[in-house]
């Protein structure tokens, strides 16, 4: 049998209709999950985060993360321990929204460890949240675990 134009067309057809097949099974597969579970509301709201912002702009550097072998220390300014008890942690992981961890933190010092024990390896975007002289205050830093 010899190989003619309709042989080449009906082969580039099948190559083709392979790949855009194997191309939305890989699309279907991929997760796409959203930043938060209320990504709309938030991005409604964008200009009270614009004010949460300027206004925890002072603290940016004021907190310090240290990470050792086992365990995260983080340092906390007396500004800060004035304003208010207790803040929230949160350790976004922006490759993979199941290993994101929430924590509390109350009765606050200058210093307290964290352990690695729930991190995995990767980069953390970490997000302390407080509350002081009712206004909401909003740090946020970066962290690598290798």
């Amino acid at each position: 049998m010899k190989f003619n134009w309709g042989h080449g067309i009906l082969s580039f057809l099948i190559v083709f209709l392979a790949l855009c097949a194997a191309f939305i099974v890989f699309s279907v597969s991929q997760s796409h999950d959203l930043v938060t579970d209320d990504y709309y509301n938030q991005g409604a709201n964008y200009s009270g985060q614009i004010l949460i912002n300027q206004r925890s702009e002072p603290y940016q550097d004021s907190i310090n993360i240290s990470k050792y072998e086992n365990f995260i220390s983080i340092d906390l300014p007396e500004s800060i321990l004035s304003m208010t008890d207790s803040m929230e942690l949160f350790f976004y992981r922006p490759s993979d929204k199941s290993k994101d961890i929430k924590t509390t933190l109350k009765n606050l010092t200058e210093s307290f460890q964290f352990k690695l024990e729930g991190l995995s390896y990767g980069r953390y975007k970490v997000r302390f949240t407080w509350t002081g002289n009712n206004e909401e205050y909003l740090v946020s830093k970066t962290l690598d675990i290798k």
